[in-house]
Protein backbone atom coordinates (compact mmCIF):
# COMPACT_ATOMS: atom_id res chain seq x y z
CA UNK A 1 0.00 0.00 0.00
CA UNK A 2 1.55 3.26 -1.06
CA UNK A 3 1.72 6.12 1.43
CA UNK A 4 0.44 8.45 -1.28
CA UNK A 5 -2.81 6.46 -1.56
CA UNK A 6 -3.26 6.66 2.20
CA UNK A 7 -3.01 10.45 2.21
CA UNK A 8 -5.42 10.67 -0.72
CA UNK A 9 -7.82 8.46 1.26
CA UNK A 10 -7.39 10.70 4.34
CA UNK A 11 -7.90 13.85 2.26
CA UNK A 12 -11.08 12.48 0.68
CA UNK A 13 -12.34 11.60 4.16
CA UNK A 14 -11.51 15.14 5.32
CA UNK A 15 -13.49 16.58 2.39
CA UNK A 16 -16.50 14.48 3.36
CA UNK A 17 -16.21 15.65 6.96
CA UNK A 18 -15.98 19.23 5.70
CA UNK A 19 -19.08 18.79 3.52
CA UNK A 20 -21.01 17.34 6.47
CA UNK A 21 -19.79 20.18 8.69
CA UNK A 22 -20.96 22.80 6.21
CA UNK A 23 -24.35 21.11 5.89
CA UNK A 24 -24.68 21.01 9.67
CA UNK A 25 -23.66 24.68 9.84
CA UNK A 26 -26.39 25.68 7.40
CA UNK A 27 -28.92 23.58 9.30
CA UNK A 28 -27.77 25.05 12.63
CA UNK A 29 -28.23 28.56 11.29
CA UNK A 30 -31.75 27.63 10.24
CA UNK A 31 -32.59 26.03 13.61
CA UNK A 32 -30.71 28.54 15.82
CA UNK A 33 -33.84 30.21 17.10
CA UNK A 34 -35.22 26.85 18.26
CA UNK A 35 -32.10 25.75 20.20
CA UNK A 36 -33.46 27.21 23.43
CA UNK A 37 -35.73 24.17 23.68
CA UNK A 38 -33.92 21.09 25.01
CA UNK A 39 -36.07 18.67 23.00
CA UNK A 40 -35.19 20.47 19.76
CA UNK A 41 -31.47 20.39 20.67
CA UNK A 42 -31.69 16.67 21.45
CA UNK A 43 -33.50 15.91 18.19
CA UNK A 44 -31.12 18.12 16.17
CA UNK A 45 -28.05 16.50 17.76
CA UNK A 46 -29.40 13.04 16.97
CA UNK A 47 -30.31 14.11 13.41
CA UNK A 48 -26.85 15.61 12.81
CA UNK A 49 -25.18 12.36 13.92
CA UNK A 50 -27.67 10.33 11.92
CA UNK A 51 -26.80 12.41 8.87
CA UNK A 52 -23.02 12.61 9.34
CA UNK A 53 -22.02 9.16 10.49
CA UNK A 54 -23.41 7.10 7.59
CA UNK A 55 -21.54 9.29 5.11
CA UNK A 56 -18.27 8.72 6.96
CA UNK A 57 -19.03 5.03 7.61
CA UNK A 58 -19.99 4.26 4.00
CA UNK A 59 -16.89 5.91 2.52
CA UNK A 60 -14.64 3.89 4.85
CA UNK A 61 -16.59 0.67 4.24
CA UNK A 62 -16.07 1.03 0.50
CA UNK A 63 -12.35 1.76 0.99
CA UNK A 64 -11.93 -1.27 3.28
CA UNK A 65 -13.69 -3.50 0.79
CA UNK A 66 -11.56 -2.14 -2.06
CA UNK A 67 -8.32 -2.60 -0.09
CA UNK A 68 -8.99 -6.23 0.83
CA UNK A 69 -9.89 -7.00 -2.79
CA UNK A 70 -6.57 -5.47 -3.88
CA UNK A 71 -4.74 -7.42 -1.17
CA UNK A 72 -6.32 -10.68 -2.33
CA UNK A 73 -4.81 -9.98 -5.77
CA UNK A 74 -1.37 -9.51 -4.18
CA UNK A 75 -1.29 -5.72 -4.49
CA UNK A 76 -0.45 -4.79 -0.91
CA UNK A 77 -1.31 -5.75 2.62
CA UNK A 78 -3.44 -3.02 4.20
CA UNK A 79 -3.71 -2.57 7.94
CA UNK A 80 -7.07 -3.28 9.52
CA UNK A 81 -6.72 0.02 11.39
CA UNK A 82 -6.21 2.10 8.24
CA UNK A 83 -9.67 3.63 8.72
CA UNK A 84 -8.75 4.75 12.24
CA UNK A 85 -5.50 6.30 11.04
CA UNK A 86 -7.27 8.07 8.18
CA UNK A 87 -9.99 9.28 10.54
CA UNK A 88 -7.43 10.69 12.95
CA UNK A 89 -5.55 12.45 10.15
CA UNK A 90 -8.78 13.81 8.66
CA UNK A 91 -9.75 15.20 12.07
CA UNK A 92 -6.48 17.07 12.63
CA UNK A 93 -8.19 20.47 12.08
CA UNK A 94 -10.82 19.56 14.69
CA UNK A 95 -8.09 18.43 17.10
CA UNK A 96 -6.26 21.73 16.62
CA UNK A 97 -9.48 23.58 17.38
CA UNK A 98 -10.01 21.41 20.48
CA UNK A 99 -6.45 22.09 21.63
CA UNK A 100 -7.04 25.82 21.23
CA UNK A 101 -10.25 25.51 23.28
CA UNK A 102 -8.39 23.78 26.10
CA UNK A 103 -5.55 26.33 25.87
CA UNK A 104 -8.20 29.03 26.04
CA UNK A 105 -9.68 27.47 29.18
CA UNK A 106 -6.26 27.22 30.81
CA UNK A 107 -5.56 30.83 29.95
CA UNK A 108 -2.88 30.50 27.26
CA UNK A 109 -5.10 31.77 24.49
CA UNK A 110 -7.59 34.59 23.99
CA UNK A 111 -11.02 33.79 25.43
CA UNK A 112 -12.70 35.04 22.23
CA UNK A 113 -12.01 31.67 20.63
CA UNK A 114 -14.80 29.93 22.58
CA UNK A 115 -17.68 30.98 20.32
CA UNK A 116 -15.63 30.11 17.23
CA UNK A 117 -15.07 26.58 18.57
CA UNK A 118 -18.79 25.92 18.80
CA UNK A 119 -19.32 27.30 15.31
CA UNK A 120 -16.50 25.33 13.66
CA UNK A 121 -17.41 22.06 15.37
CA UNK A 122 -20.94 22.09 13.93
CA UNK A 123 -21.40 18.34 13.64
CA UNK A 124 -21.80 18.43 17.42
CA UNK A 125 -23.26 21.94 17.60
CA UNK A 126 -26.56 20.98 19.30
CA UNK A 127 -24.66 18.99 21.92
CA UNK A 128 -22.14 21.80 22.39
CA UNK A 129 -24.95 24.31 22.89
CA UNK A 130 -26.09 22.20 25.84
CA UNK A 131 -22.61 21.46 27.22
CA UNK A 132 -21.11 24.91 26.67
CA UNK A 133 -23.79 27.60 27.14
CA UNK A 134 -23.14 30.81 25.21
CA UNK A 135 -24.04 33.07 28.15
CA UNK A 136 -21.00 31.79 30.11
CA UNK A 137 -17.47 32.85 29.29
CA UNK A 138 -14.73 30.27 28.76
CA UNK A 139 -13.50 30.82 32.33
CA UNK A 140 -16.98 30.08 33.70
CA UNK A 141 -17.35 26.82 31.73
CA UNK A 142 -16.70 23.63 33.65
CA UNK A 143 -13.63 21.65 32.68
CA UNK A 144 -15.80 18.50 32.52
CA UNK A 145 -18.06 20.01 29.86
CA UNK A 146 -15.07 21.09 27.84
CA UNK A 147 -13.47 17.63 28.06
CA UNK A 148 -16.72 15.92 27.01
CA UNK A 149 -17.05 18.35 24.09
CA UNK A 150 -13.48 17.61 22.99
CA UNK A 151 -13.93 13.85 23.36
CA UNK A 152 -16.94 13.98 21.03
CA UNK A 153 -14.51 14.59 18.17
CA UNK A 154 -13.19 11.04 18.61
CA UNK A 155 -16.55 9.69 17.43
CA UNK A 156 -15.52 10.47 13.84
CA UNK A 157 -12.30 8.36 13.80
CA UNK A 158 -14.08 5.54 15.65
CA UNK A 159 -16.90 5.44 13.08
CA UNK A 160 -14.24 5.61 10.37
CA UNK A 161 -12.42 2.64 11.91
CA UNK A 162 -15.54 0.48 12.23
CA UNK A 163 -16.61 1.30 8.68
CA UNK A 164 -13.20 0.32 7.33
CA UNK A 165 -13.02 -2.90 9.37
CA UNK A 166 -16.50 -4.01 8.33
CA UNK A 167 -15.67 -3.25 4.69
CA UNK A 168 -12.39 -5.10 5.10
CA UNK A 169 -14.35 -8.14 6.34
CA UNK A 170 -17.07 -7.67 3.65
CA UNK A 171 -19.69 -7.43 6.38
CA UNK A 172 -22.66 -5.35 5.27
CA UNK A 173 -25.08 -4.04 7.87
CA UNK A 174 -27.55 -2.92 5.20
CA UNK A 175 -27.82 -6.44 3.80
CA UNK A 176 -28.74 -7.73 7.23
CA UNK A 177 -31.33 -5.01 7.77
CA UNK A 178 -32.84 -5.07 4.27
CA UNK A 179 -32.50 -8.64 3.09
CA UNK A 180 -33.63 -10.60 6.12
CA UNK A 181 -34.18 -14.25 5.35
CA UNK A 182 -37.44 -15.78 6.41
CA UNK A 183 -37.51 -18.59 8.93
CA UNK A 184 -36.90 -21.93 7.30
CA UNK A 185 -39.18 -24.66 8.46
Amino acid sequence: MKKNNFFVFSFKLFLRILAVTLTCLITSAFLASFFSNFAIRFFAGFAFLLFAMPIIFNFNWEQGSYDIDKASKGQGNPSVFRGLYAGLIACIPLFIIAFLLIASKIGFYDAGFFRSYRLINTIFFPVNVTLLPADLSINEQSIGSIIISVLLIFIIPIISMFGYILGYKHFSISEILIYKKGKSE
